[in-house]
Parts: C-alpha cells; structure tokens; sequence
C-alpha cells in the first residue's frame, strides 16, 4: 500500500513525497554478515609504553646521550693510562687542551704569550721559559713600554709621584754634604699627567734631613729647567749642609688617582761637579739600584720605561714530556743492556750506544764519569732521554681536555668523576623510590588516622634542613659513600612519598578499583595491580630527576667542604677548579658542561617515561 509524506521546507513551501513498495529493496539478501577480525596484534603494557616512549624525539635523543656519558664513564677511566691518584708529572701542570699537532692553531695545546720581556743578550723571553718548547718562526721581537716596577732590560722613564695621598713623594737613598759658599745648580724635567681635567697641586724640589728641610724650588710648571738655586744655601751652617737627602713631592691632596706628575731626570750640580748621590738621569736605573725611593709603594713608581717586549707560541707538552737531560748510575744502564733496550760498552763510552728498542726512554749519552776508591764504585751518566717514554707512554700525551695543578689529565678525571657520582645517585635515588613508594602507598590507600599519624612524622622531618642533617652525619661518621647514602636517604624519600600519596588518593575511589574490591581483591592486589600502575608515570619522573638533584647536592655539600673525601666526583672537581675560572677556564668548562648536559637530558627522558607509563594513553601510539 502506498502511503504520502508531506514536510515544509526552509522556505516554507510544501512538498509531498509518494513512497512506493518497490522503493525499497534488499542490499544484503546475498551477503553474510558477520563480526570482522582484529587486524592488529594483542600487546602487553610494557610494549605499548615503550612505543609511545619511542615517539618522543627529544626523549631518545636523551637517552641516547645519557646511554653515550654513562658507557664513556666506564670505558674511559679504564682506558686511558693517565694516573689520577695526584702524583705529579713535572711540568705537566695546567696543560691546555690538545688533540691536534703543535702548531695548527687549533686546540693544539699550545700557549700564546703577548707582552713579555725581551732578554737581548739570549734573544729569548726573559723568564722561566724553555727555547726548545718555542715554536720556531713564532718569537717577535718590539719596542714597548714597561710601568710600575724597573726591569734590569728597561731604560729611561718616568718617576711617578701622586698626589691623592698626604705630602706623596720620593727621595734620594743617600746623601751628600755641600758648602754654602759654592754655587748650586737645580736641573730637572717634569712632565704632568695626560688628564687635562686635572689641576696638580704645586711641586717642591727640597734638601732634607731630620726636621731640618731647605726649599730648593716649588712651582706647578712642567717641562725642562736649569735654575739657580745658590741663595737657598747661603747663610746655612756647616752642620745644616750636611748629610742632606734629596725629597721631590707634593704638598698636600687632592684625592684623585688620576692625577700626578711625572720626573724624567734630576741634576744637582755644586760649582759644576755633579752630586752623583742624589742625582739621576735614567728613572729605570734609578729606582732598580734604589737610588731614589718612594714614600708609598702603591701610589708611585716607574711609567714609560723603554723595554724590548716580544710574543711567542709556546708548546708546554715538550717541557712536561719531551727531551731532557737525566743522570743514570752504571747499574741503571746495565739494566736497559739486560733487557735488550740497548748496546753499550763502558769501556769505549758515549760512541758505542746502540739503541735496540724504539721504546727505550735513551736517546743519547752524552758523558760518563765512573770511578771506584776502596772497593767502591761510584758511576754518574749524561744521558738525553725522552720524557714520555721514561714515564711509560708510547707516544707522546695528548690530552683532550688538558690538565689539573696535580698534571691529572681532566677527560680521564672528570668521567671517573661522573661515574663515581652517577652510581651514587642511582643508588640513593633507587633506595628513597623504594621506600617513598612503599611509605606513600600506605599512606594513600588506607588513609584515617594511619595517613594523620605518618603525615606529621613527614612534616616533623621535612621541617629539619636537610643540610643539617647531612653535616651531622658526615662530620660524625665520616666522608665516605656509606655515609653519604645514609645522609641523603634520611629525607629523601620524602618527595617521592608524598607524589604516591597523592596518587593513591586520586585511583582508590575509582570504579575499576571499587568493582575488583567487591570482588574480594586483597589489599596487597589493589595496591600493586589496580592503583600503582596507574600511578607509575608521575612517580618514575619524580625518582628520574632525582638522579640530577643528588648529583647537585653533592656538588654543594662540595664547596662546603663537607662532600666525598678521597672521591673523584663532579662536585668535588668543580670545587676544586673554581680558582681557576679566571686564568684556566678549561677546567670548569668541561665538568660544568657534562653535568648541564645531564641535567637537561635526565629531564627530558624522565618526561618520556612519564608519558610512556601513563595508562590512560594505551593504544594512542
């Protein structure tokens, strides 16, 4: 039977539809219905977590370098034969960073010394320098200026007298008697400060002695002066003129650094014979032979002396492990002989050495002396020996990442370090997950008057500063791994605790926990299969950053000088380099930027793992 349906559409305008029975017809009368395959495989939970972990980039890149420190802290403290225990290698003290050949410019353990005094009798830097470790082609020789101490190398100059102290000035070391009847000649030259700004006080020119003090000349003028001064004298006694002192100052202050005057040269001249004693035409000279003196170290001394200076590249490698001279005793060469190192005839001498082994530290002998008295033989041999091969290396060291004030190669170090504080936060962080785990879950799920009375135990605890705690074990018990542990544990379980807690408060009303309850579940099946699954993400990222907050506390309790004693560790070494942050910046660069490295990728692979745990994501992967 037909039937019509009528509807309005949105215009208002009617429509009638006319349904037929031959309007319908049958899609599936030859098809079988039926319920399709999985096409997917059942997975379990630790499978599904881990493809989720393996689809944050940031979380593999980490663990990946994570992976990378921790097998580097095991492989190269074996590997690489440098010894760490602070035995010192002569000269191997702060070497810097090598890995390419002396000489590339390129972290090539080199050393760039600008300004040095330049020795013109040994062409060399003055100082303790060795010319073979100079790298050829690199040493410059140019005129400079030297200020404040006189070099034996310097010539000319000025005497700088300031004048932000009271009454500042310079004076004569020795001293001279005059007649009153003789004529007295002043020559001088001074020059005042580059700073116009500044006003100088007046200078004075004066003989003194004790309390007695005759005026020669006082002006504010510079340049050059030859003046006579024969009526200061006149008129003075014999005892007067006597054992007089030369005194060049200020009178006065005007508190200001900048400013000052400076003496070229000074002459004193009674009926034209020079006073040699209290007179000076070379400032440098003056002042290194003590000839004049100043009344105040800090605020005068030598400007503008003329000095040879010069810069060179300078290779420390070769002073610590290259060539030297060393003296062996007959016995000491007859060993080498024994082992085949070499050939040598001690009745022929020097000639007759035959080097064997490339390995031999023996390069060349140079003399021997042995001699025997009364049965006893006393024997002393020159010898040029290879410094590296004496200490037992192949070739001569490179390393990597320089070397400490002990000469401890910093790589071997600074992994032996991150080994040593990696497993000792792994274990503390291992212990306090354990057991704030355990303490938290009971917390959480049994809750009453169990939650109240653990809560104020917690807070009775967290309230004591954990530092005290720490300095309280360590100074009573010692400075060792067990001790440190024990001190950490104390309170650190307590944030992982209160994260479980929170957790159990958050799963143990839900519907899947309440159903397997009524089921008749134990509490230990509720706890262990229901609730701490569910909770695992945020606990384990809480535990992961536990490792990096451990590594940071130890480094603390290190410049406290309260962290591990006789431990290599990353506190322990950036506390001790810390001198060094101006002058070998290497030393805090390395250990400072393995332990940020650490830090951020403990950070973003505990993140990972949060997700990676976090149940509610199972199948979004």
């Amino acid at each position: 039977m037909d039937k019509t349906y009528s509807y309005i559409d949105s215009s208002n305008i009617k429509h009638d539809i006319v349904l037929e029975k031959d309007s319908f017809t049958l899609q599936q009368r030859d098809k079988k219905i039926m319920d399709k395959s999985f096409s997917s495989k059942p997975t379990t939970f630790l499978k599904d977590a881990f493809k989720r972990f393996a689809k944050s980039k940031a979380a593999i890149i980490s663990t990946v370098i994570l992976g990378i420190i921790i097998l580097l802290s095991i492989i190269i403290p074996i590997a690489l034969p440098y010894d760490t225990t602070g035995k010192t290698t002569l000269g191997a003290q702060y070497l810097p960073p090598k890995i390419t050949e002396a000489g590339t410019g390129f972290w090539d353990g080199t050393k760039k010394y600008k300004d040095m005094v330049y020795n013109p009798e040994t062409k060399m830097p003055d100082g303790n320098f060795d010319s073979t470790a100079i790298l050829e082609g690199s040493l410059s020789a140019y005129d400079g200026f030297v200020d404040n101490s006189p070099n034996k190398f310097a010539t000319g100059g000025y005497i700088r007298i300031s004048s932000i102290g009271n009454d500042e000035y310079i004076y004569s070391s020795k001293n001279v008697s005059i007649s009153a009847d003789k004529k007295l000649i002043l020559q001088y030259q001074m020059e005042e400060n580059i700073t116009p700004d500044n006003i100088p006080l007046p200078y004075y020119i004066s003989l003194y002695k004790e309390d007695t003090e005759i005026l020669l000349h006082e002006s504010s003028s510079f340049g050059s002066f030859s003046l006579d001064v024969s009526d200061k004298i006149q008129g003075k006694t014999e005892e007067e003129l006597s054992s007089l002192f030369l005194k060049v100052g200020y009178k006065g202050s005007n508190k200001d650094e900048k400013n000052g005057i400076f003496l070229k040269e000074i002459k004193i001249s009674s009926d034209d014979q020079l006073l040699d004693n209290i007179s000076f035409t070379d400032a440098n000279k003056a002042l290194l032979d003590e000839h004049m003196r100043t009344n105040s170290a800090n605020l005068s001394g030598l400007s503008q002396a003329v000095i040879k200076l010069c810069s060179f590249t300078y290779d420390p490698y070769k002073v610590a492990y290259g060539e030297i001279k060393y003296i062996y005793s007959k016995d000491d060469i007859q060993k080498f002989i024994d082992k085949g190192d070499i050939k040598y005839d001690f009745d022929v001498g020097p000639s007759s050495l035959v080097i064997l082994n490339d390995l031999c530290p023996i390069i060349k002998i140079e003399s021997q002396n042995i001699t025997s008295a009364a049965g006893i033989t006393v024997s002393e041999i020159v010898t040029i020996v290879s410094k590296y091969k004496q200490l037992g290396f192949k070739e001569m060291p490179k390393h990597l990442f320089g070397t400490n004030r002990d000469g401890i190669d910093m790589l071997k170090y600074v992994f032996e370090g991150t080994r040593n504080s990696l497993f000792l936060a792994i274990i503390i962080a291992a212990i306090c997950f354990l057991f704030g785990l355990l303490f938290g879950s009971i917390e959480g799920y049994f809750g009453g008057a169990i939650d109240l009375f653990l809560e104020r135990f917690v807070e009775i605890l967290s309230n004591i500063p954990s530092i005290i705690l720490i300095t309280i074990c360590v100074l009573n018990l010692g400075q060792n791994f067990s001790v440190f542990i024990l001190a950490m544990c104390l309170t650190g379980w307590i944030g992982t605790a209160g994260i479980t807690r929170t957790q159990f408060y958050r799963f143990k009303k839900r519907e899947y926990v309440l159903a397997s309850k009524s089921l008749g579940a134990s509490d230990a099946r509720l706890i262990f299969h229901h609730i701490l699954p569910n909770s695992l993400g945020t606990i384990i990222t809480s535990s992961v950053l536990m490792i990096p907050s451990v590594i940071y506390t130890e480094a603390t309790l290190s410049y406290l000088g309260i962290g591990l004693a006789g431990q290599s560790s990353l506190g322990n070494i950036l506390s001790t380099n810390q001198v060094n942050i101006a002058s070998n910046q290497y030393l805090l660069i390395f250990p400072a930027a393995l332990l940020a490295i650490m830090l951020i990728c403990f950070n973003l692979f505990g993140n990972g793992l949060r997700d990676a745990m976090n149940p509610t994501l199972k199948g979004s992967s």
